[in-house]
């Protein structure tokens, strides 16, 4: 381009000043002493407009110690890297791609300066300072043709999250882009202090939830973990951790490792993964950290361990290696998704040292691809590595070549042998690389578009790395206002291919997902370790059954725990259950506690023993007070029946009736209407029987002590005593109004274990007191009134009769209290209606039997006549009473000196002793 695009500003002379301070402070001390180093670590392609590119085409470096009275010694590289090598190729590639391109960048060409990292944070800096200065060098255009001095407007790289830090913060000083096609470490997500930082692949942070998402899904809640001691391993570890705990996952160990640790460092963790009892260890590593350990893990044959790798070495050739597979064979990785590259796998194999004689890295793959070596390399020493991986130190002393590597002819063919750099199968950081400068390039279009438009450019225009950008094959690159691309990872299970090791894709994960669909997986292409199909089991307790629950233990972290069944009244259906659920009211776990059954409905049932018992005790009560009513209906004319007042009876009897049926409300399934009439049906129907007996004993007493005789007994007197059994039943009538107006009894479910007791609850405790302590007064007032009348005519002798009738009563009742009170469930009912039947047999047995049976069975005694004897013999006996009381008064009198006319009026008989004969209306005067 003839138009002057970009020059130097005054205020970056400050910034060239600081960059040559870097410069000279890194630089090594022994290059004063050496004219250059063993071995170029940069490659240049001349075009308008550079791209700086940063690649580990070594694995390390290796310095000897020096102390602080020597030199520094340069460090040099060591273990050649051919994947670093091919990504390196991939950037070529990449350009060359964009320069044949019309449509991108036209009339611009692309060149670039390729430096090695040799993986480490130190070559990474020297790598971009030697990018770097040549912008700031004077007086030069965008199109210069040299390598010199040249305008870098993008650096791709580096790899590890640690250089790329590094290389962000000298970057950043100079306003110029990068983007990292490895670097994932959470922390480069930080707008603030890496501004033109970006990268093609996701952050850490959904590398850490999609890793806690397979520990979850597989259901493995006892893990240990192993870290790089770095930016990389460091953040991405703990944010792991969070997410694992959140899912309930327990970690065992965690260590951190590096490629710097000493054997025994190695040896101190090897021996803490040896005496763990987890079945799963994550290691959030790089594969130059995690070498060593996993080196010492196989030596010791440490097997039946699943490994969870993160994308930093679940595809490494460090790790990785054929004789390895029996030890970590069926890892689980994530990795970057395939990309396809079209022509990129011809484009590899073109590569050869003639192609590109000045590119030192093509040498060195040709060398230990095919284990030979260049005769102009005489006059240099060299670094070899076995291309296998571990790093052997061989050089080339006094100009003669190592014994058994022959000169390289040229000839040879990369086609015909197996090297990883071919290995074209799944090219994951490949495509990330390739990504990136088209991302770069794409950028740079569209900033030099805009510039097209303006009179001149002549300030700096840096591309601007935001939104969509579509590379070569047609795929979207976009970028959000953090720098980060998309969120997808596949997932990758380590599987024999031979003697090699095979990453099979087996599913994948999308962070952009909704959660529970990120992760998809088909368990039918993993392959564990031992190469089972079965998930391996990791944890730190056997699960706990349904029907138990986790108690946890003091001490201990939370997924140690031991089996603990559930509680009564509470469940559990599931496998390593934190809690047990209760029950509902209605329903009680099953034997097991694995869940809720309906409970038994309990009540005093008719098919009970004891409810038929009850049930034909009450039936038979009935029965026997509609017999004895039809025994006195039938002989009502006869004397016995008269005497004892047959409409009171009938009365009585009745109430009897009522009573026995009562008792059958208390059996049987009990409902609300079934308990507000229980009670108040038995205590009013047993009032109006007490209320007759009263009635009775009062008239008995009034007849026997009556002073008007000769006076005739009506029949309406005789109907009048009826009536006189309604004040007494009203009271009663009127308390159990009040009850079930204010506080009526109700049903009363009762939960107890495994079953439901239906009681009726009486309400209020005052009512039940009121009602049964009025009929207890009656009881105590006709119980008094019989016991004074208990001396009458025998064939009169109603009051002896009722006096049993209220002792019986008592008895029963008294000792219903402490047993009602001491009953539960259906026994309460069953109390309830044994007392209420004890009661009316009570009444029943001696009121009416010794009647009945007189009637049927000694009828000589129901006549007028042995009516009258007996009646009279009871008179005659009073006056002989009251005749020889008086005689003794006399006596007395006479020796006090009474007079003769109190003696005489003493001698009187009372009108008391007169004899009574019964009549069909009532009572008459014999004498």
């Amino acid at each position: 381009m003839a138009q002057r695009l970009f020059h130097a500003s005054v205020g970056l002379k400050l910034h060239w000043q600081v960059v040559m301070l870097i410069a000279v402070c890194t630089a090594p001390s022994r290059a004063m002493h050496q004219p250059h180093l063993k071995h170029p670590i940069h490659v240049c392609q001349p075009g308008d407009i550079h791209l700086g590119g940063l690649f580990p085409v070594h694995f390390g470096i290796e310095s000897e110690t020096s102390g602080f009275l020597s030199h520094p010694l340069t460090a040099e590289c060591i273990g050649f890297n051919f994947r670093g090598t091919r990504w390196l190729m991939a950037m070529m590639f990449a350009v060359e791609q964009i320069n044949n391109n019309w449509a991108l960048l036209p009339n611009v060409t692309l060149g670039y300066k390729l430096s090695d990292t040799c993986n480490t944070i130190c070559k990474a800096l020297e790598a971009t300072l030697a990018i770097i200065i040549g912008n700031f060098r004077e007086n030069h255009l965008w199109g210069s043709p040299t390598c010199g001095g040249f305008n870098t407007l993008g650096v791709v790289g580096a790899t590890g999250s640690s250089a790329s830090m590094a290389v962000a913060n000298l970057l950043s000083l100079f306003n110029v882009p990068q983007v990292s096609y490895a670097s994932s470490s959470r922390l480069l997500s930080n707008r603030q202090q890496y501004q033109t930082f970006l990268r093609t692949v996701p952050s850490d942070d959904q590398q850490s939830a999609a890793l806690a998402d397979i520990v979850h899904h597989f259901g493995w809640t006892w893990i240990g973990v192993v870290s790089s001691d770095d930016e990389y391993g460091r953040p991405g570890i703990e944010s792991f951790r969070n997410h694992a705990e959140a899912n309930g996952v327990c970690v065992e160990f965690a260590n951190a490792i590096s490629r710097y640790d000493s054997p025994e460092d190695v040896q101190t963790v090897a021996n803490i993964i040896s005496n763990s009892t987890t079945n799963v260890i994550v290691a959030f590593a790089s594969g130059t950290d995690l070498e060593h350990l996993m080196l010492e893990i196989v030596r010791r044959g440490l097997a039946n361990r699943t490994w969870i790798a993160s994308d930093g070495w679940s595809t490494s050739s460090l790790v990785a290696r054929p004789g390895s597979f029996n030890i970590l064979g069926g890892t689980l990785g994530l990795a970057l998704p395939e990309g396809h590259i079209p022509g990129f796998r011809d484009y590899l194999l073109r590569t050869h040292p003639n192609r590109w004689p000045e590119n030192h890295f093509i040498k060195q793959l040709w060398e230990f691809t095919f284990n030979c070596t260049w005769r102009d390399d005489k006059q240099n020493g060299m670094q070899i590595a076995d291309k296998e991986g571990p790093t052997l130190s061989t050089s080339k002393e006094n100009g003669h070549e190592v014994p058994g590597w022959p000169f390289c002819t040229g000839k040879e063919n990369l086609s015909a042998v197996e090297t990883p750099f071919l290995k074209y199968e799944a090219l994951r950081v490949t495509y990330s690389v390739y990504q990136a400068v088209y991302t770069i390039a794409y950028a740079l279009h569209s900033t030099m578009s805009q510039c097209h438009h303006q009179e001149t450019c002549d300030t700096p225009q840096r591309p601007k790395l935001r939104g969509n950008f579509y590379g070569n094959d047609g795929i979207s690159m976009s970028f959000n206002a953090m720098g980060r691309p998309h969120h997808l990872y596949s997932i990758i299970n380590w599987q024999a291919d031979g003697e090699n090791i095979h990453f099979q894709v087996v599913g994948q994960y999308n962070g952009r997902a909704f959660p529970g669909n990120r992760l998809q997986l088909n368990h039918s292409k993993i392959v564990w370790n031992g190469g089972h199909s079965e998930v391996p089991y990791s944890h730190c307790s056997s699960p706990c059954p349904p029907g138990t629950r986790k108690g946890l233990l003091k001490g201990v972290p939370y997924c140690c725990f031991k089996c603990q069944p559930c509680t009564d009244g509470k469940f559990s259906n599931e496998t390593d259950a934190s809690n047990c659920e209760p029950c509902h009211d209605d329903f009680w776990p099953s034997s097991n506690r694995t869940t809720c059954l309906p409970k038994n409905i309990e009540f005093l049932s008719w098919k009970e023993t004891i409810g038929v018992l009850l049930t034909l005790s009450s039936v038979l009560g009935a029965s026997l007070t509609i017999f004895f009513a039809f025994i006195f209906l039938k002989y009502r004319q006869t004397p016995i029946v008269k005497a004892s007042n047959r409409d009171l009876c009938i009365l009585i009897l009745f109430a009897l009736f009522c009573c026995f049926l009562s008792a059958l409300l208390f059996i049987g399934r009990p409902s609300p209407a079934n308990c507000k009439l229980r009670q108040p049906a038995f205590v009013i129907s047993f009032t109006v029987c007490v209320s007759c007996m009263l009635v009775k004993t009062h008239h008995v007493l009034w007849a026997f002590n009556e002073r008007m005789p000769g006076r005739k007994h009506s029949a309406n007197k005789r109907r009048r005593q009826v009536f006189l059994v309604i004040p007494y039943t009203a009271v009663q009538v009127g308390i159990c109004a009040m009850w079930l107006i204010l506080s009526p009894p109700f049903l009363d479910p009762q939960s107890s274990k495994g079953t439901i007791c239906l009681i009726c609850n009486e309400g209020s405790p005052i009512g039940l007191v009121s009602v049964l302590g009025y009929l207890f007064l009656l009881a105590c007032f006709c119980f008094l009134m019989a016991f004074r009348a208990r001396k009458l005519p025998e064939n009169f002798n109603e009051a002896k009769l009722i006096t049993f009738s209220m002792l019986v009563f008592f008895i029963v009742w008294l000792s219903f209290v402490p047993t009602y009170i001491s009953a539960r469930g259906k026994l309460i009912a069953a109390v309830e209606a044994m007392a209420i039947l004890a009661s009316a047999y009570g009444v029943l047995g001696c009121a009416f039997v010794h009647r009945c049976y007189i009637i049927l069975f000694r009828s000589e005694l129901n006549t007028v006549e042995e009516v009258r004897c007996c009646t009279a013999a009871h008179t005659f006996k009073r006056a002989a009473r009251a005749n020889l009381r008086q005689a003794k008064v006399s006596q007395k009198r006479q020796l006090y000196g009474s007079s003769a006319s109190e003696h005489s009026t003493a001698s009187k008989p009372n009108a008391s002793d007169q004899l009574y004969s019964v009549s069909g209306d009532g009572f008459t005067t014999l004498t």
